[in-house]
């Protein structure tokens, strides 16, 4: 403003002249005002001068640029340019402020806060009053101004504009606040120093304006301005803001961009963190420092899908039962239960126990959630191990048969047996996921928030898998084949009702033919009976010895899962794993009822595929890796 009133007050002697009225005193009042004006400003900076690297003020021509208003005079500001941010439609624009000043106040404004001017060096000035009336000559004057000035005056209230800027944001997206990782108040404090810190920033602006300035002569030959106003509105222009974004182009970081946030060097930042969008994991969550965790609260996870791989050493526990007596596979020639339960012994099997064997697996997990705390994984487990079972106490089954003459009770009784089980077992658990982080803030004796330490993750998982067993069976097992007969006196019988106690009882079994003669003993008992007869089909003591490869069982297990997660190097996606898991499964009764053999040429069947009820049980340690990837929201 102070250029234009300069440069219109140089050129008053043309438009003076041009437009001078008859009356000598009208002359002489135009010429002498602007003799006067032009003596006073003689270099068009109304006392401001920039050296390139200082800004001065020339107090004197300063005061002489002063002196030329009236007391009373009024100016319209068009250096007094503001930007206004509106919540509302999310809108920017640089403004000039329309207020209309005292001379006084207005030349105070532009010496405090314009750093330098420029005029257009051939402004049009046009006498627009009476030239006759020199007491109220008013000029029209056309004309191109640029400026500069910092940006401490360009926002008016930091703290305002912050607020505005806030508003807008939250109301198109909530803003949200993580305990101890930052709050409203620390947002807005944050802003209001870094617009603090570039108050001295240097924003280029030009002028177009018309305006109509009013100047008086008196009788005792001088000349004051008495108002300056706005034939029209100035148009305004700001050169060094391409988008508007109170970002100045040289302070941009990316200057292809559009519009952004002054937190963020111009690009967009929705939580007003410092962190741009374009590598804000948590774009929605405002944090204090950005630099820990790519823009989320240390608690927050940036991962959404994470692939692990472990191998580790497991504890199995396979624990197989035997049939009762009543749920065993012997039957008649129709179908119904053949077995004499009081004639016949279960057996005891002992168990190994806890069996050591490797193990090892994949999981893919997805997290979702605002912090990504929790996901489902599904993945692939292999466990191995061996286990050897035998019995503690031997096995009786004594059923209903036929010789292919007459009914009997066919006895064969498992007097020792030892089975060596390789187990193959692959799980397919899909489980729920939770993971937190945890561990000291700071490495011990340190304070410098440079020296912050990645914090431990424990990672918690529980839930449902389908396992497949897959078994093969090494037997050694001896056994007895014989029979029990009953007669009536006169003839061989079959009653339900078996009297131990009646000496009309033939008992054909190995155990019964020693008691009674050791010699020629049970095997040439049996060897002449069975050469008479195939259909007798005894045996004493014979051993079953082989490999069996067994039907693949499936269960449903329950499986809890634990590991704690550390960091290798600083915001590495690789990550050291160090847990433990636990697994249960009640494997279903089988539908085949369970027979280890009949005819002594049938061949063993593993008490792996017993039907009674059992289960597998695992725990086990496991080290290994997680890589999480990093993918955008």
């Amino acid at each position: 403003m102070k250029y234009i009133i300069v440069l219109l007050i140089t050129l008053f002697p043309v438009f003076a002249m041009a437009q001078a009225p008859g009356d000598s005193l009208a002359i002489h009042a135009h010429a002498r005002a602007l003799e006067m004006l032009r003596a006073s400003i003689t270099k068009s900076t109304l006392g401001i001068y920039n050296t390139g690297t200082e800004r001065n003020l020339d107090i004197r021509e300063y005061n002489q640029f002063k002196n030329k208003f009236d007391l009373k005079a009024t100016v319209a500001d068009n250096f007094n340019v503001v930007y206004h941010y509106n919540a509302k439609t999310d809108s920017v624009e640089y403004v000039i402020d329309p207020k209309v000043k005292a001379f006084d106040v207005y030349t105070h404004d532009v010496a405090l806060k314009i750093k330098s001017i420029k005029f257009d060096p051939d402004p049009k000035i046009e006498l627009v009053s009476d030239a006759t009336n020199f007491t109220n000559m008013v000029y029209r004057v056309y004309r191109q101004i640029k400026f500069e000035m910092p940006r401490q005056y360009i926002i008016e209230d930091n703290a305002d504009y912050v607020n505005s800027v806030f508003q807008g944001k939250n109301k198109k997206a909530p803003i949200h606040f993580e305990k101890n990782d930052g709050s409203l108040d620390s947002l807005k404090k944050n802003f209001e120093n870094k617009l603090e810190n570039a108050k001295d920033s240097i924003y280029q602006f030009s002028v177009t304006e018309t305006l109509l300035i009013s100047v008086a002569y008196s009788m005792n030959d001088s000349v004051k301005i008495t108002g300056i106003t706005n034939e029209k509105s100035p148009e305004l222009n700001i050169l060094n803001d391409s988008d508007n974004d109170i970002v100045l182009n040289n302070e941009e970081a990316d200057p292809r961009k559009n519009r952004g946030e002054f937190t963020a060097k111009g690009l967009p930042d929705a939580d007003l963190d410092g962190m741009p969008d374009i590598r804000d994991k948590c774009k929605y969550v405002y944090t204090n420092d950005t630099s820990l965790n790519q823009g989320c609260p240390e608690s927050y996870f940036i991962s959404h899908e994470a692939i692990e791989g472990f191998i580790g050493i497991q504890l199995n526990a396979a624990k197989i039962n035997l049939p009762e007596l009543d749920n065993l596979g012997y039957t008649t020639d129709n179908g119904k239960d053949a077995m004499d339960v009081l004639q016949s012994k279960k057996g005891v099997l002992k168990n190994p126990g806890l069996i050591a064997g490797v193990s090892g697996g994949l999981n893919f997990t997805h997290y979702f959630g605002q912090r990504k705390q929790s996901g489902i994984s599904a993945g692939v487990n292999f466990s191995r191990f061996n286990a050897d079972y035998q019995l503690a106490s031997p096995i009786v089954y004594t059923f209903k048969s036929n010789d292919g003459f007459n009914d009997y009770r066919r006895q064969i009784a498992i007097d020792s047996l030892k089975e060596k089980i390789t187990y193959n077992i692959f799980n397919f658990p899909v489980m729920f996921n939770y993971r937190l982080k945890t561990g000291n803030m700071y490495k011990q004796g340190e304070k410098n928030p440079k020296d912050k330490k990645d914090k431990m993750v424990i990672n918690v998982k529980a839930g449902p898998s389908l396992m497949l067993f897959s078994a093969t069976s090494d037997y050694d097992a001896f056994i007895n084949f014989g029979g029990i007969y009953q007669t009536n006196g006169d003839q061989l019988i079959y009653d339900d009702f078996f009297d131990e106690s009646l000496t009309s009882n033939v008992f054909i079994t190995a155990d019964s033919i020693k008691f009674q003669n050791s010699n020629p003993g049970a095997d040439a008992v049996f060897n002449q009976l069975n050469a008479n007869s195939g259909n007798y089909d005894f045996a004493n003591n014979k051993n079953y010895k082989g490999r069996q490869k067994n039907t693949t069982r499936a269960a449903i297990a329950l499986n809890l899962a634990f590991d704690a997660q550390f960091s290798i190097s600083k915001n590495s996606p690789l990550v050291f794993k160090a847990g433990g898991h636990l697994t249960y499964a009640p494997l279903p009764e089988r539908k085949e009822k369970y027979m280890p053999v009949n005819r002594t040429s049938d061949p063993f069947q593993s008490v792996y595929n017993s039907n009674a009820k059992t289960s597998y049980s695992a725990f086990g340690i496991n080290l290994g890796f997680v890589y999480n990837f990093n993918f955008k929201k």
